[in-house]
C-alpha cells in the first residue's frame, strides 16, 4: 500500500517537472530603446526673471558643438555677454567654474532644475571678483 502512494508522487513530480521544463515559450528578442536625449529640453531661448539681481533677461542654451548628449552653451547667462558652458545629467544642468564674457566675472557653481518643457528653476553663485552672491532665477519659455 505504501509503495503506490510513493510512486504516485513520483508520477506527480515527473509531470510537474517536465512541464516546467518544456511548457515555457522561448522569449521573443527585443529591442532596444532609443537613448534618452537629456539634452533637448533645455535647448532654446528662455526668458529669465533673476529676482536675486531683481533683472529680466534672455539666455540661450545651445547643443555643445563637440560633446551635444551631455553638454550645453548657455548665452547672456546672468545678464553677462560671452558664452559658458553646462553638463546636463538627467533633468539637471550644472555649471562649473565658467568665465563668462565679461571681465572679472565668473560662475563659481549653478543648478538648473527642470521643472517642465517652459520651466528651469536656477540657483548660481556669481563672483564679481570683490563679491560672491548667490543668485535664484526662473527661465521660462
Amino acid at each position: 500500500m505504501i509503495k503506490p502512494v510513493k510512486t504516485g508522487i513520483g508520477v506527480f513530480l515527473f509531470v510537474l517537472l517536465f512541464f516546467g521544463i518544456f511548457s515555457c515559450k522561448e522569449d521573443e528578442p527585443t529591442t532596444p530603446k532609443a537613448p534618452v536625449d537629456a539634452v533637448a529640453k533645455f535647448i532654446g531661448v528662455w526668458h529669465v526673471t533673476d529676482s536675486t539681481a531683481n533683472q529680466k533677461y534672455d539666455v540661450t542654451i545651445e547643443r555643445h558643438k563637440l560633446y551635444p548628449q551631455t553638454k550645453v552653451y548657455l548665452y547672456n547667462f546672468s545678464n553677462l555677454s560671452g558664452r559658458i558652458d553646462g553638463e546636463v545629467i538627467g533633468n539637471t544642468l550644472l555649471i562649473q567654474d565658467a568665465v563668462t564674457g565679461t571681465p572679472g566675472y565668473t560662475i563659481d557653481e549653478g543648478t538648473g532644475t527642470w521643472i517642465s518643457d517652459s520651466c528651469i528653476d536656477f540657483i548660481y553663485t556669481l563672483n564679481d571678483g570683490v563679491v560672491t552672491k548667490v543668485h535664484q532665477a526662473v527661465f521660462l519659455k
